[in-house]
């Protein structure tokens, strides 16, 4: 049984779908999802437990000291950009204790763009 946190302001409305943020009690990720929320596990026997804490209050304050059960219907996927790393040219202060080797490669890498575009 996996295990879910919930950050509410007052009592979930529980037996109805409904949007909202949970996040994944081990890896501390929030994930916004479709979910059927229920106090009892005899109504929800398939669901995951489910802490909900007090939005408004301290950190860490839960709202029920019981946990609730969650059906996850849908997680929503993220729409994760693209990243790419753009090379960089190195100053020679950066390249410290690498600065001869990186100098001769640069040199070879020079040499051979040269004699490539000779051809």
């Amino acid at each position: 049984m996996k295990k879910w946190n919930l950050m509410a302001w007052e009592t979930p409305v529980e037996g109805k779908e409904i949007e909202c943020s949970i996040q994944d009690a081990e890896t501390y990720e929030f994930k916004q999802a479709r979910v059927i929320l229920s106090h009892s596990h005899n109504e929800l026997p398939e669901g995951d437990e489910l802490r909900i804490y007090n939005a408004g209050g301290a950190p860490g304050t839960l709202l029920f000291n019981e946990p609730w059960f969650v059906k996850i219907v849908e997680i929503e996927e993220e729409d994760v950009p693209e990243v790419k790393v753009v090379p960089q040219k190195l100053s020679l202060g950066r390249m410290r204790g690498s600065m001869l080797e990186t100098l001769i490669k640069q040199r070879e890498e020079g040499e051979k763009n040269k004699s490539g575009q000779g051809d």
